[in-house]
Protein backbone atom coordinates (compact mmCIF):
# COMPACT_ATOMS: atom_id res chain seq x y z
CA UNK A 1 0.00 0.00 0.00
CA UNK A 2 1.53 3.37 -0.94
CA UNK A 3 1.82 5.92 1.57
CA UNK A 4 -0.80 8.35 0.07
CA UNK A 5 -3.18 6.10 0.42
CA UNK A 6 -2.49 4.92 3.50
CA UNK A 7 -3.08 8.78 4.66
CA UNK A 8 -5.63 9.45 2.92
CA UNK A 9 -7.63 6.96 5.14
CA UNK A 10 -5.99 8.26 7.97
CA UNK A 11 -7.21 11.44 7.87
CA UNK A 12 -10.36 11.02 6.96
CA UNK A 13 -11.02 9.08 10.06
CA UNK A 14 -9.44 11.83 12.15
CA UNK A 15 -11.82 14.08 10.18
CA UNK A 16 -14.55 12.19 10.80
CA UNK A 17 -13.66 12.59 14.78
CA UNK A 18 -13.94 15.50 14.46
CA UNK A 19 -9.93 16.62 14.41
CA UNK A 20 -8.86 19.52 12.73
CA UNK A 21 -6.06 17.95 10.01
CA UNK A 22 -3.24 19.59 8.14
CA UNK A 23 -1.04 17.65 5.94
CA UNK A 24 2.26 18.23 4.94
CA UNK A 25 3.28 21.08 7.33
CA UNK A 26 6.56 22.15 7.26
CA UNK A 27 7.64 24.36 9.96
CA UNK A 28 10.32 26.53 9.02
CA UNK A 29 12.38 27.16 5.96
CA UNK A 30 14.61 24.46 6.17
CA UNK A 31 12.74 22.48 8.79
CA UNK A 32 11.52 18.91 8.89
CA UNK A 33 8.10 18.32 7.08
CA UNK A 34 4.88 16.36 9.20
CA UNK A 35 3.16 14.11 6.81
CA UNK A 36 0.04 14.71 9.06
CA UNK A 37 -0.52 17.03 11.94
CA UNK A 38 -3.87 17.16 13.65
CA UNK A 39 -4.82 20.06 16.42
CA UNK A 40 -7.66 18.60 18.58
CA UNK A 41 -5.18 18.33 21.26
CA UNK A 42 -1.73 18.12 20.21
CA UNK A 43 0.51 16.20 22.10
CA UNK A 44 3.71 18.07 21.78
CA UNK A 45 5.79 18.91 25.04
CA UNK A 46 8.19 21.84 24.44
CA UNK A 47 6.15 25.21 24.25
CA UNK A 48 7.97 26.89 21.59
CA UNK A 49 7.68 24.58 19.57
CA UNK A 50 4.07 23.99 20.04
CA UNK A 51 3.68 28.07 18.94
CA UNK A 52 5.84 27.47 16.13
CA UNK A 53 3.96 24.56 14.93
CA UNK A 54 0.42 26.45 15.44
CA UNK A 55 1.88 29.55 13.09
CA UNK A 56 2.39 27.39 10.66
CA UNK A 57 -0.77 26.11 10.53
CA UNK A 58 -2.52 27.96 7.69
CA UNK A 59 -5.95 26.59 6.10
CA UNK A 60 -3.47 26.04 2.50
CA UNK A 61 -1.87 22.78 4.25
CA UNK A 62 -5.05 21.06 5.12
CA UNK A 63 -6.20 20.25 1.18
CA UNK A 64 -3.07 22.19 -0.90
CA UNK A 65 -0.69 18.65 -0.93
CA UNK A 66 -1.91 14.57 0.09
CA UNK A 67 -0.22 13.63 3.09
CA UNK A 68 2.87 11.15 2.55
CA UNK A 69 3.32 12.43 -1.07
CA UNK A 70 6.29 11.51 -2.76
CA UNK A 71 7.09 14.50 -4.95
CA UNK A 72 7.90 17.07 -2.39
CA UNK A 73 5.02 19.01 -2.79
CA UNK A 74 4.06 21.07 0.25
CA UNK A 75 2.76 24.32 1.35
CA UNK A 76 6.04 26.08 1.74
CA UNK A 77 6.90 29.81 3.05
CA UNK A 78 7.41 31.09 0.58
CA UNK A 79 4.31 30.52 -0.83
CA UNK A 80 2.43 31.72 2.36
CA UNK A 81 4.57 35.27 2.24
CA UNK A 82 3.88 35.57 -2.05
CA UNK A 83 -0.10 35.01 -1.66
CA UNK A 84 0.36 37.55 1.85
CA UNK A 85 2.32 39.75 -1.20
CA UNK A 86 -0.83 39.28 -3.62
CA UNK A 87 -3.42 39.84 -1.06
CA UNK A 88 -1.73 42.97 0.20
CA UNK A 89 -0.81 44.60 -3.22
CA UNK A 90 -4.66 43.59 -4.31
CA UNK A 91 -5.95 45.48 -1.36
CA UNK A 92 -3.48 48.76 -1.83
CA UNK A 93 -2.46 49.15 -5.18
CA UNK A 94 0.53 51.46 -5.47
CA UNK A 95 2.63 50.35 -2.38
CA UNK A 96 6.00 50.92 -2.48
CA UNK A 97 8.24 47.46 -1.27
CA UNK A 98 8.66 49.12 2.18
CA UNK A 99 5.24 49.42 2.77
CA UNK A 100 4.54 46.05 1.97
CA UNK A 101 7.35 44.42 4.10
CA UNK A 102 6.48 46.76 6.96
CA UNK A 103 2.48 45.83 6.80
CA UNK A 104 2.67 41.91 6.13
CA UNK A 105 4.21 39.05 7.65
CA UNK A 106 7.24 37.17 5.77
CA UNK A 107 9.25 33.99 6.24
CA UNK A 108 12.25 36.13 5.60
CA UNK A 109 14.43 37.24 8.96
CA UNK A 110 14.88 40.50 8.18
CA UNK A 111 12.96 43.11 6.66
CA UNK A 112 15.81 44.34 4.45
CA UNK A 113 16.34 41.22 3.26
CA UNK A 114 12.48 40.44 2.54
CA UNK A 115 12.68 43.75 0.26
CA UNK A 116 15.88 42.85 -1.87
CA UNK A 117 14.19 39.66 -2.73
CA UNK A 118 10.86 40.59 -2.85
CA UNK A 119 11.86 43.00 -5.48
CA UNK A 120 14.14 39.94 -7.50
CA UNK A 121 10.99 37.28 -7.54
CA UNK A 122 8.24 40.08 -8.50
CA UNK A 123 10.47 40.92 -11.10
CA UNK A 124 11.20 37.49 -12.36
CA UNK A 125 7.80 36.82 -12.00
CA UNK A 126 7.84 34.17 -9.45
CA UNK A 127 5.29 36.28 -7.43
CA UNK A 128 1.98 35.55 -9.76
CA UNK A 129 -0.66 38.41 -9.72
CA UNK A 130 1.70 41.23 -8.90
CA UNK A 131 4.13 43.64 -10.92
CA UNK A 132 6.49 46.44 -10.34
CA UNK A 133 6.01 49.89 -12.21
CA UNK A 134 8.75 52.58 -11.89
CA UNK A 135 7.46 55.55 -10.03
CA UNK A 136 9.97 58.65 -10.82
CA UNK A 137 12.39 56.79 -8.75
CA UNK A 138 10.37 54.81 -6.60
CA UNK A 139 8.93 51.53 -7.18
CA UNK A 140 5.77 50.54 -6.93
CA UNK A 141 3.88 47.36 -6.31
CA UNK A 142 0.17 46.64 -8.70
CA UNK A 143 -2.02 43.99 -8.95
CA UNK A 144 -1.25 42.05 -12.67
CA UNK A 145 -4.38 40.45 -14.19
CA UNK A 146 -1.62 38.27 -16.19
CA UNK A 147 -0.77 36.58 -12.86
Amino acid sequence: MKETTLARYVVLWLRSQGWEVYQEVQVSTYGCIADIVETLAPKLHRKAYVERLRAALVPERKIFAEAGNAEGKRWTPFQQTCMNVRDAVTGNPGLTIKELVDGISTHYHAPSTARSCLKKWIEAGKVKGVRIEKDGRVLRLYPDDAG
